[in-house]
């Protein structure tokens, strides 16, 4: 398991490489740190690509790599991969005072595929609070869930992310 999740991780970063050079300035890469409802701390690693841009619903692709902490030990995590859109563009915002440049208020919505244990489930994020300058994007508190056809597996909240575009 660990050395096939190895293999998958070397394989996103080199990757990561590719996707800058067929799409130049809508590549980032981001670290994010979160946590769970069955009580771990989670922090990611995610790359993601914007192949064009709209006036609204813009669409990108994200693939992701996370830890956890347990109570005992810093493990691997697992996997997500899958898409989203940003819902909509807002310059005007009462936000201002959370970043020290002018931001756009960019609300977005993900979802795909979450490998964890084994075990491909669904995943969903809608990040309420995402705010976009030049060349970075700012996540804060953005609910996400894990489901399988049995259900809701587990809730979390990602506490921040930090994206920067390239």
């Amino acid at each position: 398991m660990k050395k096939s999740c190895i293999v998958i991780l070397v394989f996103i970063a080199a990757s990561a490489s590719l996707w800058a050079a067929v799409f130049p300035n809508h590549f980032g890469a981001s670290i994010a740190l979160g946590g769970r409802s069955d009580s771990m701390l989670q922090t990611s690693l995610s790359f993601s690509v914007i192949p064009f841009h709209l006036d609204f619903m813009t669409p990108f692709l994200f693939a992701e790599a996370y830890v956890q902490l347990s109570d005992t030990a810093l493990e691997f995590g697992g996997l997500r991969g899958g898409g989203g859109f940003e819902i909509m563009y807002i310059s005007e915002h009462p936000f201002g005072f959370l970043a020290a440049n002018p931001t756009v208020w960019s609300p977005a919505l993900f979802g795909g595929i979450s490998y964890e244990d084994h075990v491909l489930q669904g995943y969903m994020r809608f990040s309420i609070f995402r705010f976009m300058e030049k060349d970075a994007i700012y996540e804060y508190l953005s609910p996400f869930c894990d489901f399988s056809k049995a259900g809701l597996e587990r809730l979390g909240v990602l506490l921040f992310r930090f994206s920067g575009l390239f």
